[in-house]
């Protein structure tokens, strides 16, 4: 889910053609598609979306991604893990907010997104966390050397922290 869709259609080409299955929804899925992107529409991320069986199920495999099978044999591994959480929304940065406004910034779809990304950082070291269109490029250089720095991961998590922040703010 990203409302700064910059430099997103760089970054979903590559997970693609690298041979990762793209989850998305709403108008994230919509320009995907658009630019000829294979994506699998991730109902819980739906607008439509209004069973927390959904979203309870995304979540569930945010918290239990591994990379390996064996590391932790007493969690139970998915074919379906995510390593990679791209999402990003708008703060509200205003002191005061039309109430003809206030719904549309507290929609629970928002909250969900927020959600998701305290879940990702919670699993950190299983998930890279992109919540800046600027870090995409950098993203795509270590993802495709196989070479995740600590210190990369470090600097995308306090960002998705930050960002989260903000919208609670």
């Amino acid at each position: 889910h990203v409302e700064d869709s910059e430099n997103v259609i760089e970054l979903a080409k590559y997970l693609s053609e690298s041979g990762w299955t793209i989850y998305s929804a709403n108008k994230t899925e919509e320009l995907l598609k658009k630019n000829h992107i294979a994506v699998t529409r991730e109902q819980s991320l739906s607008a439509q979306n209004s069973y927390v069986a959904e979203s309870t199920s995304l979540v569930r495999r945010i918290l239990l991604t591994r990379y390996k099978k064996d590391e932790y044999e007493s969690l139970p591994y998915e074919d379906n893990n995510i390593f990679l959480l791209c999402m990003n929304v708008i703060p509200t940065m205003h002191f005061s907010v039309h109430p003809d406004k206030l719904e549309k910034i507290t929609a629970s779809k928002s909250f969900l997104i927020t959600s998701l990304l305290r879940c990702a950082y919670i699993n950190h070291e299983n998930i890279l966390i992109l919540t800046d269109p600027a870090d995409y490029q950098e993203a795509i250089i270590q993802l495709r050397t196989d070479n995740i720095t600590d210190d990369f991961r470090t600097y995308v998590e306090a960002k998705a922290l930050n960002m989260v922040s903000a919208f609670d703010g």
